[in-house]
């Protein structure tokens, strides 16, 4: 990453949300549209059309990664921008109302300030206080920190002076409140940029609308890792094809993962809730270090006495305890321990490891 600047090489105030002037974009060919295809024929790109934001709520997603799917090279997620791909990150940016970000990957690639808030999602309030996010300028919003009541007191306190805190959830962060209190706040345009983690966590909550995907034109073998990562979705979710874009051999792909829509072999709202005791019970065997109390907890187990006894599935048993700065009676309880660890987007920083 150059001097901090997060996602891509922006400038600053590209950064900020601020569109990219002509001399900051690099060298770009010309952007042709390849679908839909338009009646006139005419091939020439509008960003405010090909990415106009559907009415409604709507969680958009964001990614990068190479022709055999690598989502970095030699570490660095940065190597995969183009110009073309940099002009699209700009655009969204520039028109989304918020934007969402796992924990690990707003401290590894250094976020900044924006124009709009930058949501932090965070079960273990694992950012530092001193990350410059935490120090909004001018023309630039105060961020969010999502996270649950079971986090740290004391991380809590510390990061409290720089942002606001809110718990959306009781021992996990519960991204089904995530969407309702970013909802509750006016902001209905919700960018999500990474990482891998929070992404993957999103799919099995059922809660992305659109995936907005550059293809580079590079082949990286290696082992680098893909834009999702977590334990497979049963089944897995169905994308369609909205638009896509081409530009010297960058793809930009935009698609819709068709929330709300019917599945193979079951009712959506089955094939949801499965993905969800899977993807929660997977994580809550995970511990969490509670510092405030002075000692490690665990994630509650799903599955009641009564159903581990005589074979059957897991249970909710438990309720998501009511939190700050929330509504949790319009929204199912679907937790899960998102954003941290999740460190891809689209910076130059070498990847921790």
């Amino acid at each position: 990453m150059a001097d901090g600047y997060p996602a891509r090489n922006l400038p600053e105030h590209a950064a900020a949300g601020h569109p990219l002037p002509a001399a900051g974009r690099g060298t770009m060919g010309v952007m042709r549209r390849l679908l839909p295809s338009l009646a006139s024929g005419v091939m020439e790109v509008d960003l405010d059309q090909a990415y106009a934001w559907p009415d409604g709520r709507c969680l958009r997603v964001n990614f990068v990664a190479s022709l055999d799917g690598a989502a970095s090279l030699d570490g660095r997620t940065g190597g995969l921008a183009t110009p073309a791909d940099r002009a699209v990150f700009s655009h969204l940016r520039a028109t989304c109302d918020v934007i969402v970000v796992g924990a690990g990957t707003a401290s590894a690639e250094r976020y900044r300030p924006a124009r709009v808030p930058v949501a932090v999602v965070s079960a273990r309030l694992s950012p530092s206080p001193a990350e410059r996010l935490f120090t909004p300028g001018v023309g630039t919003a105060p961020p969010l920190v999502l996270t649950c009541a079971a986090a740290p007191d004391d991380r809590r306190a510390a990061l409290s002076r720089g942002a606001e805190v809110v718990d959306c959830g009781d021992d996990a962060v519960d991204l089904d409140l995530v969407v309702a209190e970013l909802e509750r706040r006016g902001m209905r345009r919700l960018l999500c940029e990474g990482g891998p983690r929070l992404f993957a966590d999103l799919l099995a909550a059922d809660a992305v609308d659109e995936l907005c995907l550059t293809i580079a034109p590079l082949l990286t073998a290696g082992t680098a890792q893909r834009i999702t990562d977590g334990p497979g979705l049963v089944p897995p979710v169905t994308a369609r094809l909205l638009s896509a874009l081409e530009e010297d051999g960058t793809l930009l792909l935009r698609y819709s993962t068709g929330r709300g829509a019917p599945s193979p072999g079951g009712g959506k709202a089955a094939v949801t809730e499965g993905r969800r005791l899977r993807w929660s019970m997977s994580w809550r065997r995970r511990p969490v270090d509670n510092r405030s109390k002075g000692k490690a907890r665990r994630w509650r187990s799903r599955l009641s006495p009564s159903a581990t006894s005589s074979g059957a599935g897991p249970t909710n048993s438990k309720p998501p305890r009511p939190g700050t700065h929330r509504s949790a009676n319009s929204v199912s309880s679907s937790t899960t321990s998102a954003g941290e660890g999740s460190t891809l987007s689209r910076s130059t920083r070498r990847l921790p490891t």
